[in-house]
């Protein structure tokens, strides 16, 4: 192949089909990576000449009218596309890290649903961009199909995936932590009957934060109930069902410990129809911080800036050859007037 005949700049993956090798290979011998077979950076050297492939980031950015560009993937059924920011404040990071090193960054949504046209899509998108790298944003961490998981791409997932002990590279936050400390936070305030309302059953996030609120209600000498855990399908109606079984199973609930900011609205919801007033019947902690703010609700706070910045930083690492690794983010719990 060459640029004359293929009618466009070439990329990374054309030296890698001209050598015969992987694109992270390629990656390697471009950046400047140990660990290359002196076979395989030889034919890399050649299939560099033979494309016509350009090495110096900014001089190919001339070329082809742009900068080498990574891909955020939105990952998620259409009906479950984020309605808040979070996603959003994750790619400011991506964004702000990606330009520090002269790339670009692209959107694309895909509906999960479809396994088959959601890789055709997402295949499309990544010839018509030329995208060395995916970051993946899912609507859950458990919710992450294996193949986008375990691309060819270079990839960094928001969130720790399920992916049946593979391993991934991805940026999350200490759920157990939060969950923790949230939960002893309501013990201070004087809460005695704490309940957790949570995701599905044996998803990562859920089940770090089933975790967290049990060692602090046994770090704190109370009894572990199952009347004060439910689960929900994170919706608000899922949210609104869940807290109404818990003020069935267990009517003296003082406290409630929420997943979720669609759990958390729905969850205040049935507290309202309840005629149980906040925070003074029922003490109310988001743990994750959406709608804190506009509800008054102390919540923990996600660092999403910095998750984004931390996901380009494992990108580059693999796109330099390095093996997948993960990055486990404090959380900081905000007080407001909810507890």
């Amino acid at each position: 192949m060459t640029r004359a005949s293929s009618g466009r700049q070439p990329t990374v993956y054309d030296v890698a089909r001209e050598a015969g090798v992987s694109h992270a290979t390629v990656s390697r011998v471009i950046n400047g990576a140990r660990y290359v077979s002196p076979t395989a950076r030889q034919a890399v050297e050649d299939a560099i000449r033979a494309t016509g492939y350009i090495r110096n980031q900014q001089a190919r950015g001339l070329v082809r009218g742009q900068a080498d560009c990574v891909t955020v993937v939105i990952a998620a059924p259409h009906e479950s596309l984020p309605s808040t920011s979070d996603p959003f404040r994750v790619i400011q990071g991506c964004a702000r890290a990606l330009a520090r090193h002269n790339m670009a960054l692209n959107v694309a949504f895909i509906d999960t649903r479809e396994q088959g046209a959601a890789q055709r899509q997402l295949q499309r998108h990544i010839v018509a961009f030329g995208t060395l790298g995916l970051l993946v944003i899912p609507h859950r961490s458990d919710a992450v199909p294996a193949w986008l998981a375990q691309s060819r791409l270079p990839t960094v997932v928001h969130g720790r995936p399920w992916l049946a002990g593979r391993q991934a590279a991805y940026v999350t936050i200490d759920h157990r932590g939060a969950a923790y400390s949230l939960a002893r936070h309501l013990h201070m305030s004087g809460r005695r009957r704490i309940a957790l309302l949570t995701g599905r059953r044996d998803t990562p996030d859920s089940d770090e934060r089933l975790e967290g609120y049990r060692v602090a209600l046994t770090d704190l000498g109370m009894s572990l109930d199952d009347s004060l855990l439910a689960r929900g399908n994170r919706t608000r109606a899922g949210g609104k069902a869940a807290m109404h079984r818990l003020l069935v199973q267990d009517a003296a609930l003082d406290a409630v410990l929420v997943s979720g900011d669609r759990m958390t609205e729905g969850a205040l919801e049935a507290l309202r129809e309840a005629g149980r007033s906040v925070p003074g019947d029922v003490a109310v902690g988001g743990l994750d911080d959406t709608p804190g703010p506009s509800f008054g609700l102390t919540g923990i706070d996600h660092p999403w800036n910095r998750i984004g910045e931390e996901m380009v930083r494992l990108l580059l690492a693999l796109l330099a050859g390095q093996k997948p690794s993960a990055v486990v983010l404090p959380s900081r719990l905000v007080r407001r007037r909810s507890t």
